[in-house]
């Protein structure tokens, strides 16, 4: 239970703020969906890389298991893209602005930075327009990869590259 004067309430995102006596948000506790919600959008930009190491494992030869092994990393691409953009319109078209953020210090340089010592950081985040990119980009890697299932010329080299590709154009 919360100390006299406080209150807990339900967050937008599944998890509970705790509201002190002015009505200001004191703590918030974090809840498993939650920390899925800060890793999707890394997610989003990792299992393409994981799909490319993937096929790079998997002999030449075998065009079948490529074909296969490239649809279901798309698919899974997809079905996360879907998940934010669905996430972001249903839970969070009231409050707007920035969700799904998450951000990675790597290298802190001392100096008169706008953001203090953290000279190089990646800090990924989702927003009203760029929602629908992130849709739009794992609509079109999946389709991508069906309309690609007919090469037969090197298809691993091609799905490689497109995965990588991916990388390089995420949204």
């Amino acid at each position: 239970p919360p100390p006299a004067g406080e209150e807990n309430i339900p967050s937008p995102n599944g998890g509970k703020v705790r509201m002190g006596a002015s009505r200001a948000p004191i703590a918030i506790e974090k809840s498993a969906l939650d920390t899925f919600n800060s890793y999707v959008l890394f997610m989003l930009i990792a299992l393409p890389l994981a799909g490319a190491v993937a096929l790079i494992a998997i002999p030449s030869h075998r065009h079948q298991d490529v074909r296969w092994t490239a649809s279901l990393v798309a698919l899974a691409t997809m079905l996360l893209s879907f998940y934010v953009f669905l996430v972001y319109y249903l839970d969070y078209r009231d409050v707007g602005g920035l969700q799904f953020e998450r951000s990675w210090s790597w290298l802190q340089l001392p100096g008169p930075w706008a953001h203090g010592d953290r000279g190089i950081t990646l800090a990924l985040a989702v927003d009203g327009i760029s929602a629908p990119m992130v849709l739009l980009s794992g609509i079109v890697m999946f389709t991508g990869v069906l309309i690609s299932w007919t090469i037969a010329d090197r298809n691993k080299d091609f799905f490689i590259l497109y995965f990588f590709m991916s990388l390089l154009f995420p949204f």
